[in-house]
């Protein structure tokens, strides 16, 4: 599937088990959007970091080549372009793609496969929770079969259910 692939094969394939129960359709369809949002915004910075290094590029220099200002610029915006290339092609939230770290292709690779195996960890993991021993009950048991809670009965009395 790639990148610009949109389609969503919702039957059920040979093999696979049937979509869980508990299957939130509008958390599913809000999160989609959101990753579509995200993709977004990494293709506009890619573009951006593309066009600003094929500029940069195209630029007739004013300065010798080897100006070092002018080298650590073009070096810094051919780096920005690789970064955003990598998130968009590893699907990397812009959040986690500020962050890759590398100087090739391969280490921002290498970077952003374990930025994304760290954060399905995270999300797979399950919720950390205590047991809770000394849970009561909500209403305490009546002793007897003729007492009625009090609350019971003022919500009869005002519904007129109460037949006393």
């Amino acid at each position: 599937m790639s990148v610009t692939d949109t389609s969503i094969d919702d039957a059920p394939q040979e093999g696979q088990d049937t979509p869980d129960p508990e299957f939130d359709s509008d958390q599913a369809l809000a999160k989609i959007k959101k990753l579509n949002s995200e993709n977004r915004s990494l293709r506009a910075r890619l573009k951006e970091a593309q066009e600003a290094l094929e500029a940069a590029k195209n630029q007739e220099p004013e300065t010798p080549a080897t100006d070092p200002e002018t080298e650590a610029k073009l070096r810094a915006a051919e780096l920005r372009a690789l970064r955003a290339e990598v998130a968009l092609e590893k699907q990397l939230p812009p959040v986690l793609a500020k962050s890759l770290a590398g100087d090739d292709r391969e280490a921002l690779e290498s970077h952003a496969d374990e930025l994304l195996e760290l954060v399905s960890t995270v999300r797979d993991a399950p919720p950390a929770t205590k047991p809770v021993s000394d849970l009561k009950p909500a209403t305490k048991p009546a002793d007897s079969g003729d007492a009625e809670d009090p609350l019971m009965a003022s919500v009869k009395d005002l519904i007129g259910l109460r037949s006393d």
